[in-house]
């Protein structure tokens, strides 16, 4: 079964493919590795076990500033390396999804003030930069990369158009403060049961939170909307476990299919489709001492 990851402030995972199906572009299924001589780093990071067995799983992110709670190795190669599909990494121990981690991590003064000047996708870019740094570090992380034809499918807008409300996106509170009420910050949270709410979100990630329902399967999700804005919705009656009812208080919650939903509420399809994806090889990486 897949685990969905939820995330504070960021980030809170089928059927047959047709005969005939219409390509896509390579470097929608890419994994996130630019090609720099030298990556960001934190400044500081403390890394410690969580032995708790109940889930949890969370991260979050401010103005410099990174958190995870209750993340194995794969969970966080996934935010690191923006890879979407079980199918898109191969190498995985059995530690990798077993062995979980609370991470603290804080870049310097001098970085925190250049990511004041950064939108918010040049912000999540550089945090996946630093976060790559410190697996490498402290994990002994080594990694390669190659491509395979993979069943996808490909986010896009429905007949009808978009549903959902563009808006422009707020300014990041400084280090320590809370949004002002009314921010439009990117963000994607559950709000009721079986109701999830966004605001400021970009279509690009929509794509990869699309990644994580159940109803997925193990397929890429790729954003061909051409949307570039950012959005609010509210999306009702789905979760991300269907068709595995939803309990609430013990009595299940009635939902509705992810591909009935989209196009319905915020004017969104899925289409099945092939593709040429990248896939991340991990060639090494060791469990980290404690701090």
């Amino acid at each position: 079964m897949r685990k969905p990851i939820s995330g504070a402030s960021l980030f809170l995972a089928a059927t047959a493919l047709a005969a005939a199906v219409t390509p896509i572009r390579a470097q929608q299924g890419q994994i996130f590795h630019p090609d720099i001589a030298t990556r960001p780093s934190f400044e500081v990071a403390t890394i410690k076990p969580n032995d708790d067995p109940r889930p949890g799983l969370n991260f979050a992110l401010s103005v410099g500033n990174f958190s995870a709670k209750q993340a194995t190795l794969k969970d966080l190669l996934m935010l690191a390396y923006n890879f979407r599909s079980d199918d898109q990494v191969i190498g995985i121990s059995p530690w990798m999804t077993s062995a979980r981690f609370d991470i603290k991590a804080k870049a310097s003064d001098a970085d925190i003030q250049a990511f004041t000047k950064l939108g918010f996708q040049q912000k999540l870019e550089e945090v996946r930069l630093m976060l790559q740094s410190l697996l490498a570090e402290r994990f002994a992380l080594k990694v390669s990369f190659k491509t395979a034809d993979l069943p996808v499918y490909a986010l896009v807008v429905a007949k009808d158009g978009p549903k959902m409300k563009e808006v422009e996106i707020s300014a990041f509170p400084p280090p320590g403060t809370p949004a002002p009420p009314g921010s439009h910050l990117p963000g994607i949270r559950p709000t009721g049961p079986n109701q999830i709410t966004a605001t400021a979100w970009p279509m690009n990630e929509m794509a990869q939170w699309l990644s994580h329902f159940n109803e997925i399967g193990n397929r890429v999700v790729v954003d061909e909307t051409g949307l570039k804005g950012y959005y609010d919705f509210v999306l009702n009656g789905v979760a991300q476990q269907y068709p595995e009812p939803t309990l609430l208080n013990g009595s299940p919650v009635d939902a509705t299919s992810i591909f009935t939903a989209l196009p319905e509420q915020l004017g969104l399809k899925l289409e099945a489709r092939k593709a040429p994806v990248e896939v991340l090889v991990i060639d090494h990486a060791e469990q980290p001492s404690a701090n």
